[in-house]
């Protein structure tokens, strides 16, 4: 059964032609491309030894392709999501970036309010002082009740202090914006 076989391979490499057979390469010493000139493209046509070789798409099934293509879907589904997430993810950053700048420059100003306050009236300047201590009490309080107590204290005293309406407005201003940062 070797023997056979092996006269069967002998038998079909004598039958399948040699590459120099096929493009008749002449013998001696030439150069390359000069060889290539004596030949046109019907001699460079490796079908005849290596067959048909492009491939065929009519092997994949209908089934597979439409897997194919419900998986790329999926798939850009999925980058899609991921990147409305992304947006959403920077949209609330910057919304919760920008109410912490508003946060400081109304606070800043708070501060900017107090500090002219007390340069304006250099004649009530302790008890406007002892005030301003009074309202930063307020952020002391532990429940809602005991600050709009002392808040409600504090505007009373505010009244008695100045007679300006501007500075009762401002003073008054302040112990509000104290009490509306408490977390209760």
């Amino acid at each position: 059964m070797t023997n056979d076989n092996n006269s069967n391979k002998k038998d079909s490499l004598k039958s399948t032609p040699r590459l120099d057979e096929l493009i008749n390469i002449p013998k001696g010493k030439q150069k390359f491309d000069d060889i290539l000139k004596q030949f046109g493209p019907e001699d460079f046509d490796f079908s005849k030894v290596l067959g048909n070789t492009t491939p065929s798409f009519s092997s994949l099934s209908d089934s597979n392709h439409n897997a194919t293509m419900s998986r790329l879907r999926e798939i850009g589904d999925r980058i899609a999501e991921e990147k409305n997430k992304e947006k959403r993810e920077l949209e609330q950053y910057r919304e919760s970036v920008l109410v912490t700048l508003q946060g400081i420059e109304k606070n800043t100003a708070v501060l900017k309010e107090m500090s002219m306050l007390l340069q304006k009236h250099g004649e009530k300047q302790d008890e406007i002082f002892a005030i301003m201590i009074e309202i930063m009490e307020i952020m002391k309080c532990s429940n809602k009740e005991e600050a709009e107590t002392k808040f409600a204290a504090v505007t009373r005293k505010i009244a008695t202090v100045s007679e300006h309406a501007s500075t009762v407005t401002s003073l008054v201003g302040i112990a509000k914006t104290v009490y509306d940062a408490l977390p209760f």
